[in-house]
């Protein structure tokens, strides 16, 4: 419970992506990822090494990497 970021920094979350690298708009996520609700994404759970869990919904969620030879991004 010494470090800083256990707090901070998720370290699991719902899986959460938008399709291409260039998508850092929370209106680009696929609407089946997250907690899809009406076709949109609702929210993510995100999970944090001192044991607390967070909800986050779309004005909450920030663009996190990019992955699969830039064919996704992943946001929580």
């Amino acid at each position: 419970m010494s470090d800083l970021a256990a707090s901070k920094q998720p370290v699991v979350s719902d899986y959460c992506l938008a399709p291409g690298s260039n998508t850092v708009s929370v209106s680009s996520l696929d609407p089946t990822t997250g907690h899809p609700w009406s076709h949109t994404v609702n929210s993510v759970n995100i999970g944090f090494a001192d044991g607390h869990v967070d909800l986050h919904p779309p004005t909450l969620m920030k663009w996190q990497m990019v992955g699969n030879n830039d064919e996704e991004t992943w946001w929580y």
